[in-house]
């Protein structure tokens, strides 16, 4: 079902710029955590190979993530009694053989993620993981959000190149992945201020406007969703994902049973949708709306 999650993250973002080249063999990532599990649904939408993800068996409770993140590697971020350390350990140890069967798997050592500044303590299992690989190589990737948040803003991404580390000890090893994420992760980068353009965003409206009226269910019930659901900005994005997938399903049911009678109305739907994802960000740019 990756091709799903690929789908929602290029539907949300409008623009996710990328730097530098993923290795053509299997390897083991490391990113930066931002955004919650919305980072893996944007690491997937541009990784064309496969590609595995450890992420908190937490998110297995949600119907919906559960269905779309299934057959991954599932651990606690904080276990607690025996057999939830033996759980963990037990799917930590799928990553080399899923690297050697060539299906590379992505972690964020960072445990939890924020859209504040910096990175946030790595975690020392990671050195775990990287210890037990045939080959201790990670390639590091850097998330930078222009807003996490919001609704068809920009996303970049910077690539690393593999690097072999030495595995002296636990805490060296954990530093050293460390250092590697902050030379691929830029705690100042600014994203292209948009230009005003009055003219043009009137021009746009009339289309907006339908693309609006005719997702009205999609857009304003996750807005409400998330405000009242999310609890800091880095979820915000995945509360109306997880409520906008749904409330999607049920919209264009009803657009399927109108066109019964009014055979062109599905299609008008779909060109509007289409056509206003498109120009939304450009309208938006061109209003000065943050």
């Amino acid at each position: 079902m990756m091709w799903l999650v690929r789908l929602l993250a290029k539907i949300y973002f409008s623009k996710i710029e990328i730097k530098g080249t993923f290795p053509n063999e299997a390897s083991f990532y490391v990113s930066n955590h931002r955004n919650g599990v919305v980072d893996g649904f944007v690491i997937l939408s541009i990784f064309k190979q496969k590609m595995k993800t450890v992420i908190g068996k937490n998110l297995t409770k949600n119907a919906i993530l559960r269905y779309l993140f299934r057959d991954q590697i599932a651990i606690y971020r904080y276990p607690v009694n025996m057999n939830e350390m033996r759980h963990n350990r037990k799917e930590l140890s799928r990553i080399n053989k899923e690297i050697e069967n060539d299906t590379s798997v992505l972690m964020f050592p960072e445990g939890t993620s924020h859209l504040g500044k910096g990175l946030l303590e790595i975690r020392e299992g990671v050195s775990h993981v990287v210890s037990s690989l045939n080959d201790p190589k990670i390639v590091p990737i850097g998330l930078h959000y222009e807003k996490g948040w919001s609704f068809r803003s920009h996303v970049f991404i910077q690539i690393g190149e593999p690097v072999t580390l030495t595995l002296n000890n636990k805490k060296e090893t954990t530093e050293e992945i460390k250092n590697q994420l902050e030379l691929v992760y830029d705690d100042g980068l600014q994203f292209k201020e948009p230009k005003k353009n009055p003219l043009l965003a009137i021009s746009l409206f009339p289309i907006v406007l339908l693309f609006f009226l005719s997702n009205l269910l999609v857009l304003l019930i996750p807005y409400y969703v998330s405000k009242k659901f999310a609890d800091d900005n880095n979820v915000i994005a995945l509360w109306r994902i997880l409520s906008g997938v749904p409330i999607f399903i049920l919209q264009s049911i009803i657009y399927i049973g109108f066109s019964i009678f009014y055979p062109f109305l599905l299609v008008g739907y779909l060109i509007i949708t289409l056509i206003g994802l498109f120009i939304y960000r450009i309208w938006k740019d061109a209003a000065g709306l943050d």
